[in-house]
Parts: C-alpha cells; sequence; structure tokens
C-alpha cells in the first residue's frame, strides 16, 4: 500500500461516522489494506466523492461528461 495511500486510507477512515461501519474503524481500514493487496482498492474514487460531497451545491453539475466543476476552476 504505501506510506501515502495509507495515509490517504486512514484519512477516509477517520471522516467517517461510527454508525458507518459494519464492525469498527479498524476493521474497515484492514479490509482497504486486503484490498490493496489484491490490487482491488480505488480511493480515488473515495477522495472524488468525498470532495464533491464537500462542495456548495452549486458546483456539483450535472454529473459525467456534463460536470461543470472543473470549468468553473478553469479546468478544460
Amino acid at each position: 500500500m504505501g506510506r501515502e495511500l495509507a495515509a490517504v486510507a486512514l484519512a477516509i477512515v477517520s471522516t467517517k461516522e461510527a454508525e458507518h461501519f459494519q464492525t469498527s474503524p479498524g476493521g474497515c481500514f484492514h479490509g482497504m489494506v486486503a484490498k490493496a493487496k489484491a490490487g482491488e482498492l480505488h480511493l480515488e474514487r473515495t477522495v472524488w466523492a468525498l470532495w464533491r460531497a464537500s462542495e456548495p451545491e452549486y458546483h456539483r453539475g450535472t454529473g459525467r461528461g456534463g460536470d461543470r466543476v472543473g470549468r468553473d476552476r478553469g479546468w478544460q
């Protein structure tokens, strides 16, 4: 997994409410490590979703392909 990816995974786990977990935050992190070992961990999707959820409603755009957020920030 590496230190950087582990730090991101830990940050993601720390953003979740206790009710989110089926077992515990440690169990969730353990599952992320197992997925990373299997090459099935895709934290970029989770980070993107967290970022989108933190944006004001008017920045959320229309979804894939029609997203205004990138254009609002000058991205092409």
